[in-house]
């Protein structure tokens, strides 16, 4: 028989008869359709797993006796991470492998974590960041310094930036009008069709066009992160919100180093930049908050 699990926000103790919040009651009663007397297990998501049994399972409350502590025995979440962030960083793709330990990082904060123990992840990764320099390729590091100075190297790893930033402010509030960017059309700004899609926009539709854009953003990762909070399944709220804490990273990374304030990184803007598998994935992901959704 499959085991059932579920999921308690509060500490669990041995021998104590806990009634269990309204939205697992609900999932006990009209899905699992478990009866007085059957065997469960509770998990309260700071490292305790408990084999409980139900009491009672009343139309408004279900509450289970707490049995015995038992050793959670899973992979290491972290591991689980660590292993795709170090093949992508081969490739070499520092900026991908950022994404997957930013969206670990969320959801990890999300599942309750215990601080210290992200707090120490934190420490051992600024420790590290003597060997982090050492470790990256001579590109890389140009464009760590020209994010300092874009100027000391101008027709080199600062030109980008640098029309970037000319492109964007020269839309001003209304913009230049569709293709009509003096920077984009005329061949100044590299990349204008993947990495520098923002500046392009910024361009031709100026300030205005670029709050408007900047609000959508906002719009989708509010309608995500409310998903997730009215999910009644665990797994589907920390799915949900690892999907919104990808499309933040991308969009935030690549308008930032759109004007300056991020290093130049390849990271793609969601649902404006070129490519087809970039497409496929966020679209898949939202194809998943949207079953989500569904089941809450």
């Amino acid at each position: 028989m499959r085991e059932i699990r579920l999921f308690v926000p509060q500490p669990l103790q041995s021998g104590e008869l806990v009634e269990l919040p309204p939205e697992v009651a609900r999932h006990v009663r009209q899905v699992l359709r478990l009866r007085e007397g059957a065997e469960v297990v509770l998990f309260d998501g700071r490292g305790g797993e408990f084999v409980a049994h139900v009491q009672t399972a009343g139309r408004t409350s279900v509450r289970a006796r707490v049995g015995q502590h038992r050793a959670i025995e899973r992979e290491s979440p972290l591991g689980i991470t660590l292993l795709p962030t170090g093949l992508v960083l081969l490739q070499p793709d520092l900026g991908t492998a950022i994404v997957y330990l930013f969206i670990f990082a969320t959801i990890a904060f999300l599942a309750e974590v215990r601080l210290r123990y992200l707090a120490g992840a934190a420490v051992a990764g600024l420790a590290s960041l003597p060997l982090f320099w050492h470790a990256l390729k001579d590109y890389q590091r140009s464009r760590l310094l020209v994010f300092l100075n874009p100027n000391i190297d101008p027709l080199g790893a600062g030109y980008t930036i640098i029309q970037s930033k000319i492109a964007i402010g020269s839309g001003r509030f209304f913009g230049k009008g569709w293709m009509s960017g003096t920077q984009s059309q005329l061949n100044f700004l590299a990349e204008r069709h993947t990495d520098f899609i923002f500046s392009v926009w910024g361009e031709e539709w100026g300030f205005l066009g670029s709050f408007f854009l900047v609000v959508m953003y906002a719009i989708l990762i509010i309608m995500i992160l409310r998903v997730a909070t009215l999910s009644r399944d665990i797994f589907g709220r920390l799915l949900a919100a690892g999907v919104a804490a990808l499309i933040f990273f991308h969009a935030f990374i690549n308008i930032a180093m759109n004007i300056g304030m991020s290093p130049v990184v390849g990271l793609p803007l969601t649902f404006m930049s070129y490519g087809g598998s970039s497409l496929v994935i966020n679209m898949a992901a939202i194809g998943i908050v949207l079953n989500i959704a569904r089941q809450k």
